[in-house]
């Protein structure tokens, strides 16, 4: 019922009901007062006809001429009045037979025959000598009704409609003697009662079981909602205005936390007779609700409230005297655009934002959530620049183009290095707080730019780590500093560096714990279970865990953790093989979700992958199953698009599986060329630090094959032939080594 004023996911939930074809025996019948073709509603029909759903309109029927009659010869009252038949053919056209139309006529002619009935015996004239002429629209006949209550009845039944359909009488009665004694009260919602214009609600004992007797109260609830809107339209601004204000304080006093709403929806309709402290008072409570309604993903609400907020500050003044609560409903009003999806209403905010703070931190919000939403959107470049440029004002000037260079990432890594070595865990654990401000904001942006590097620009995700964990060290920590410690651990496995790698990630684990906010322990879990775990933990134990990183970085809004979990996961089942069928099917579940999310340059690390598994499966679109193409993907046009957009990872992803089968189907030198390009690549990218055990593993099997292969070029010496077999040998060895090295913390 009143499916027009129903929320976005009811309409949702109601369209997958009625969508699905497999719901047998289901009906559905749906009610809703007309909405112009705009309204929300009106669009859910008009998809409901595109997606095939079949509906069709039931209108009520005009109730007939010979039905009213029959209403008013059962009715004591009106026998009185003369040709009755005349009475309800005027009344079935007036009101076109609209039921509640007929019953506020056929009240108004029992209450009030002294204004209807005719003073002479004319029986003729009875209809055309009355003032009213009988019929019309629901609104005219009620107000008619209406103007005949007391004068006190009227000013109830007014402060009444302000409250709402249901009407708490304690509450009632509060308003209503501000202004008027309780006999005057009482007699009032007496005439209401008997006018028929509410009545009371009877008391559900089944939802009162926790509470005493004392603290339930009586309830009226109008008894039709088209008295309550004429009730509500009679009333000058001032009057509601009034009434509003005098409601919304008396929710105010609630302890629930359900008050501050039922007030906000009350004040709002006052907020031009509040002088200015009130209506800062008024923009706090907004603030407030945003945020708690935001919270609760309640975006349109949430954006509802902000707005009210900032549309309640002084225009001219409000960033000289109101400067704190005008920073933060910007900035709340900001977040919740970019969670809405309505961009250009949240640069709009951001304008404002960094164009009226005072400081670099107050504009960190501004930053924070402009990083966000392009990484969110997936304009991973655009989110990497923005950071870059923003660090120099926060004291952090690094990452300057010509700094990109593998020995700066040495450096780094030395430096770093040095500051932990000396460290045990409770050295970390025990650090102080961060109490800079600006280094606080610097560690919020390197987390931000880790998000995106990590997917898009991986050479930088070392150089992102060194900082966090040097400023960490040296300034105090912050929420963020486990992302820092867990990162940099994987980027010490990548080097070799086991050891320590599993140190830094351990001491991450243990930092979460120290905070409540746990908005980051997700993107710890996935980078230790999804990439560290790989080098000392059995790839099941590490399944599950990947699970709930999953899920906390999805309730956090960390989507691209969130998403390299279970690619992560997929890539452990790779590497440790097993049954094709089943690595094939948790491929097409994960490239199917990143599809979903539409994570683009995931499904293009993945597919290589997938394909891989397919064309060992027989499922390729080519005679030579050497060539990655099939349903997943095309081999030259992936290739192509890696390349044009210096995709590293994709291009990791490439050679790697191209390795892969070439090694499987004994084709040995296209497998070395292909590990060379893989081994130019490694190192860089974080996201693959987990298969760093499957490229040393295939580089020594491969060198091995290239040792002893019988076959010799025509035109190659022994003694060079003994020497190409030489230098594969040592190869081998060299990769046993890391293998061994590995072996050391595996189980």
């Amino acid at each position: 019922d009143d499916c027009q004023a129903a929320d976005p996911g009811s309409l949702e939930v109601l369209k997958i009901l009625v969508a699905d074809q497999k719901i047998q025996g289901l009906l559905c019948v749906v009610a809703f007062r007309p909405v112009g073709v705009r309204h929300p509603f009106s669009m859910f029909l008009r998809n409901l006809e595109s997606a095939g759903v079949k509906f069709a309109p039931i209108l009520p029927s005009a109730i007939p001429a010979t039905s009213i009659l029959e209403w008013m010869n059962n009715r004591e009252e009106l026998q009185e009045y003369p040709n009755l038949p005349e009475w309800s053919e005027q009344i079935q056209k007036g009101t076109k037979g609209n039921a509640l139309s007929i019953h506020l006529c056929l009240q108004l002619l029992e209450r009030h025959k002294d204004i209807f009935m005719p003073d002479d015996d004319d029986s003729s004239h009875a209809i055309t000598a009355t003032p009213l002429k009988v019929g019309g629209e629901v609104h005219q006949l009620f107000d008619l009704s209406f103007m005949m209550l007391s004068h006190s009845c009227q000013k109830l039944l007014q402060m009444a409609s302000c409250m709402g359909m249901k009407i708490d009488e304690q509450r009632l009665k509060k308003v209503y003697q501000s202004s008027s004694s309780s006999v005057i009260f009482l007699k009032s919602l007496q005439e209401a009662k008997e006018a028929g214009i509410i009545c009371k609600i009877k008391q559900d004992s089944s939802r009162n079981i926790t509470r005493t007797t004392s603290t339930v109260t009586t309830r009226y609830e109008f008894s039709n909602a088209a008295y309550k809107d004429c009730i509500y339209q009679s009333m000058s601004d001032d009057d509601r205005a009034k009434y509003h204000t005098s409601v919304g304080n008396l929710f105010l006093q609630d302890v629930d936390d359900v008050g501050i709403y039922r007030a906000l929806a009350h004040l709002r309709h006052s907020r031009n007779q509040l002088s200015p402290q009130g209506k800062e008072e008024f923009a706090r409570l907004c603030l407030q609700a945003g945020l708690d309604t935001s919270g609760w993903t309640e975006f349109i609400s949430a954006i509802n409230y902000l707005d009210l907020g900032i549309e309640l500050l002084d225009i001219k003044q409000k960033w000289r005297q109101q400067y704190e609560l005008s920073l933060a409903l910007y900035s709340a009003s900001a977040d919740v655009y970019n969670s809405s999806g309505n961009f250009d209403r949240m640069d709009d905010r951001l304008v404002e934002i960094l164009e009226n703070a005072k400081n670099a931190s107050d504009k960190l919000q501004a930053y924070t959530i402009e990083m966000r939403s392009l990484s969110g959107r997936t304009m991973y470049g655009d989110a990497i620049s923005l950071g870059l440029n923003v660090l120099p004002k926060l004291g952090e000037q690094i990452f300057a183009t010509n700094r990109r260079s593998k020995n700066v990432l040495e450096s780094e890594l030395k430096a770093v290095r040095k500051l932990i070595d000396p460290l045990q865990d409770a050295d970390v654990l025990s650090l102080k707080m961060m109490a800079d401000p600006k280094k606080a904001g610097a560690m919020t942006i390197l987390n931000l730019l880790l998000s995106s590097c990590f997917i898009a620009q991986g050479e930088l995700v070392s150089l992102i780590a060194c900082r966090m964990v040097t400023l960490t060290v040296r300034n105090g920590l912050t929420d963020v500093s486990a992302v820092g410690f867990a990162t940099l651990g994987s980027q010490l496995c990548a080097q070799g560096d086991i050891t320590k790698g599993i140190w830094c990630s351990e001491v991450a684990i243990q930092m979460m714990e120290q905070f409540d906010e746990q908005a980051w322990k997700g993107r710890v879990m996935a980078i230790h279970w999804g990439i560290l775990g790989r080098y000392y933990k059995p790839w099941k134990q590490c399944q599950e865990p990947l699970k709930i990183a999953y899920r906390l970085c999805m309730e956090a809004g960390d989507n691209e953790f969130a998403l390299t979990s279970p690619l992560l996961s997929v890539f452990n089942m790779f590497v440790a093989g097993g049954a094709l069928s089943n690595v094939a099917a948790a491929m097409k579940s994960v490239y199917q979700l990143l599809h979903k999310k539409n994570q683009v340059i995931l499904m293009r690390i993945l597919r290589p992958f997938f394909q891989t598994v397919l064309n060992l499966m027989g499922a390729t679109t080519e005679t030579n199953p050497l060539v990655l193409s099939g349903s997943i993907m095309n081999e030259e046009e992936e290739f192509k698009y890696a390349k044009s957009h210096s995709s590293k990872k994709v291009l990791f992803s490439l050679y790697l599986c191209q390795a892969e089968m070439a090694f499987m189907l004994h084709k040995f030198t296209r497998a070395q060329a292909a590990l060379d390009k893989v081994k130019e690549l490694s190192g860089t990218e974080m996201i693959f630090s987990s298969l760093s055990i499957k490229v040393y593993f295939l580089d020594a099997m491969v060198s091995i094959a290239m040792a002893w292969d019988a076959h010799r070029d025509d035109d190659m010496s022994q003694r060079d032939f003994n020497k190409r077999k030489k230098y594969y040998v040592s190869k081998a060895k060299e990769q046993l080594q890391k293998l061994e090295i590995l072996a050391q913390h595996s189980p």
